[in-house]
């Protein structure tokens, strides 16, 4: 597992890229691994028992650094992290995916995000903006801007507001922190947990505000998975949470208050913008599932967020589009 580094020396870093038939944007993803200016570091890919030529790619690869997990049965996509965290030997660890991209500098700059924390406590992650680019590669936007050091709580409220972007490939952590290994309890949630126990337990987040990372975000990707399992899994973070910040020493009740109001507000949306997108085109089954999800709305907010959606749906994009821009300058003026 990991080794610690003496005061003179760089501290070593792993790169994990779990990969599963993707080999053309596992070379890009590869290629800006063993591409990092930063000296101290390995790179592990665990192939997920492939079918394409993903194999015969990582069998040409010959650079040192590179360590290489050739998985003979299919693991849930957990496991296969696990496989890499087992693997890996860095005081530090990211897990970069094997269709995005991180700048040369990602690595040294996260680094020192821990480094140079003079007289501070050290934070329980490191992350830093970046891109959102599509399935060819162009920027459809950047990431969110955040302060520089966030104590942990806040930055937990701001993610839940949709105020922090913080996805896996922008994320540094301890190799320790991550122990006993990414919960597979979580299908699509896993990062959030490891994440947000981190720094629950250390206290803070360090931003550095610099683009170092690509991340990919293929069309329709979210709705490859049921909203039913997003929604189960924010109330799973929402107990974890709540234990980890009692479990810190001074819970803080408005704490988990806020954060219970957040998450029901997150699941509402995901519901109504899911059967909305759904149900466009065959309104009668649409009201339907709004009915099966009622209890989800049992309260005059959500009652409300509930009409909304109705009326939304019955709407045409034309309509849509300008009551978007009415209430966005409504709420300028306020």
């Amino acid at each position: 597992m990991s080794q610690l580094s003496t005061p003179n020396q760089l501290p070593k870093v792993t790169i994990a890229i779990p990969t599963l038939n993707r080999v053309a944007y596992l070379r890009l993803a590869l290629k800006s691994a063993l591409g990092q200016t930063y000296d101290n570091l390995e790179v592990i890919v665990s192939n997920n028992a492939s079918t394409d030529d993903t194999a015969s790619y990582l069998n040409s690869c010959t650079d040192p650094r590179l360590r290489v997990l050739h998985q003979t049965t299919l693991l849930p996509m957990t496991g296969n992290w696990n496989a890499c965290l087992a693997a890996a030997t860095g005081e530090y660890f990211l897990l970069l995916s094997d269709d995005d991209i991180l700048e040369p500098d990602a690595i040294r700059e996260l680094v020192a995000g821990y480094t140079e924390q003079a007289g501070l406590p050290e934070p329980g992650i490191v992350y830093c903006g970046g891109r959102i680019i599509d399935s060819a590669g162009n920027t459809t936007r950047v990431f969110k801007t955040s302060p520089s050091r966030e104590a942990a709580r806040d930055l937990i409220l701001a993610f839940f507001q949709g105020n922090r972007d913080l996805w896996f490939c922008a994320v540094l952590l301890r190799t320790a922190d991550i122990l006993p290994g990414f919960p597979a309890t979580y299908k699509v949630a896993c990062d959030g947990a490891v994440w947000m126990r981190a720094i629950i337990r250390r206290g803070s987040a360090v931003f550095i505000p610099k683009s170092l990372v690509r991340y990919r975000l293929h069309p329709n990707l979210s709705s490859a998975t049921h909203f039913d399992v997003w929604c189960t899994e924010n109330w799973q973070l929402l107990e974890l949470l709540i234990a980890e910040d009692e479990g810190a020493g001074k819970p803080d009740p408005r704490f988990a208050k806020r954060l219970t109001s957040l998450i029901q507000q997150v699941n509402r949306g995901l519901i109504i913008g899911r059967i909305n997108e759904s149900y466009r085109n065959n309104k009668g089954s649409g009201l339907l599932q709004y009915g099966r999800r009622l209890p989800a709305f049992s309260s005059p907010r959500g009652l409300v967020l509930l009409a909304k959606g109705v009326v939304t749906l019955f709407l045409n994009e034309k309509t849509r589009t300008w009551l978007r821009k009415k209430l966005r300058k409504q709420s300028a003026i306020q």
